[in-house]
């Protein structure tokens, strides 16, 4: 679903986002353990690239657009374009937090980093049957070899061989209104591993629904509560949250969601909360720099993640 779109760019110390149906926010706060990006006190519009991203807009008919730049670690400039509710009639503005889709395993990929970081994972613990993880909480059936056999490192490198129904598709929309561990239940004893784990990549969201679970099971809290408490707040991120699937779940300053192709009109046809740790991340432009420039490895700001 076209729902949103995102561009990153690293040049001599530019991170440039941009996001359909996206946009920025937030002051920085002061004390945070890691800094914020400060916004600018002022700002000329720059000609070249809001009238790149208007006419993109326009070619691709998407309703509205916002823009998150930052140079050395510092917010240089933000714009918002367009439109957040074509029926409402509501101009795009920097309050506005959207769904970014895949952009959400980054976050379930940090989290299980920051556990390991913390020496209470490793990479290549197992997540399934005795002494592992995760144990046998989940399915009713005896665990195959393949299954005893996944990592947590298979999880995140989507190397675990499948979580497949019999024609090859992602279990992940299965039974929508199944609750997380009736789905995690049903997936266990339903869905096949048709490769042996770490043998080959295979790109499916289900890993990342089960490594949010990692996360829960080694941090005793929920997904998102342990994201807030250990890297969220302290990196000044006040906008995410996860996100709903059905309209009358859209949080406030969320954009409204407007699909093309074949996909329009399956916009809030989507079980979203079991979409946590694979595309569940709601959230404005700015906070998502923020997170970048915490994890980009450059030496203009201080990473949340070690070198190692």
């Amino acid at each position: 679903m076209k729902t949103s779109t995102s561009l990153r760019l690293s040049t001599k110390g530019f991170l440039v986002l941009t996001f359909v149906y996206l946009c920025l926010a937030c002051e920085p706060k002061e004390n945070d353990p890691v800094p914020v990006i400060p916004t600018p006190e002022t700002q000329k519009d720059i000609e070249v690239i809001d009238t790149k991203i208007n006419n993109f807009l326009s070619t691709q008919k998407i309703p509205g657009a916002t823009l998150a730049i930052s140079k050395n670690g510092k917010l240089v400039y933000k714009k918002a374009y367009g439109k957040a509710d074509l029926e409402a009639n509501v101009d795009m503005t920097t309050e506005h937090r959207f769904r970014v889709a895949s952009v959400s395993k980054t976050f379930t990929g940090v989290a299980i980093m920051r556990l390991v970081q913390a020496g209470k994972l490793s990479l290549d613990d197992k997540v399934f049957g005795p002494g592992s993880i995760l144990g046998s909480d989940f399915g009713s059936k005896a665990y195959s070899a393949r299954v005893l056999n996944v990592t947590v490192r298979h999880l995140l490198q989507m190397t675990t061989g499948g979580w497949v129904l019999s024609n090859d598709r992602d279990a992940i929309d299965s039974n929508p209104t199944m609750t997380n561990k009736a789905f995690f239940d049903w997936m266990l004893d339903n869905t096949l591993l048709k490769h042996d784990p770490g043998t080959r990549y295979w790109y499916i969201n289900t890993n990342y629904f089960v490594a949010a679970r990692v996360v829960e099971k080694v941090s005793g809290k929920s997904f998102y509560q342990f994201m807030k408490d250990d890297f969220l707040d302290p990196l000044g991120i006040s906008s995410a949250i996860m996100g709903k699937g059905a309209l009358s779940g859209r949080h406030p300053n969320e954009v409204k969601y407007y699909g093309q192709g074949g996909t329009k009109g399956f916009e809030y046809n989507i079980a979203l909360e079991r979409r946590d740790g694979d595309a569940g991340v709601v959230i404005n432009a700015i906070d998502l720099l923020k997170f970048v420039t915490a994890i980009d490895g450059l030496p203009t700001r201080p990473d949340i993640l070690n070198a190692a």
